[in-house]
């Protein structure tokens, strides 16, 4: 039992799935709105795996890590990837994701890189366990 709720709180490297895109920092929305609409455009969908059983209205745990430039604050990246990932959602399960449920287990960098190319990120989403 404890040893599942190590696994829960700590996902395995295997579990976390990785895109190879730059995360978007939310204090550049403003700043950079044509950049920020591109990189929605451009978001590579096609590596988000959509997990039907989870359920949206009651709550879910997000583990993420990022490849990004040193400059960058790792925390301001999380909002845009998990308003992506429910967009990306609501899409595929033809209704509207809020990420309301969402709870930020585990944000943080990976590794600095020195291109936005070279940038990367990598998460676990489940459904929260009422035990944990």
């Amino acid at each position: 039992e404890y040893k599942d709720y190590i696994n829960y709180i700590e996902p395995n490297l295997e579990d976390y799935n990785y895109i190879p895109y730059s995360g978007f920092s939310i204090n550049c929305i403003e700043d950079y709105n044509k950049k920020y609409y591109n990189w929605k455009k451009n978001f590579p969908k096609e590596y988000i795996k959509i997990d039907k059983t989870i359920d949206f209205t009651k709550p879910v745990d997000i583990w993420l890590y990022f490849d990004h430039k040193e400059k960058i604050d790792v925390t301001n990246l999380s909002k845009t990837f998990i308003d992506m990932l429910c967009n990306i959602y609501s899409n595929a399960l033809e209704k509207e994701i809020n990420d309301n449920k969402i709870q930020l287990r585990q944000c943080a960098t990976s590794r600095y890189v020195d291109s936005y190319e070279n940038s990367a990120i990598y998460y676990v989403i489940r459904q929260r366990n009422v035990d944990k």
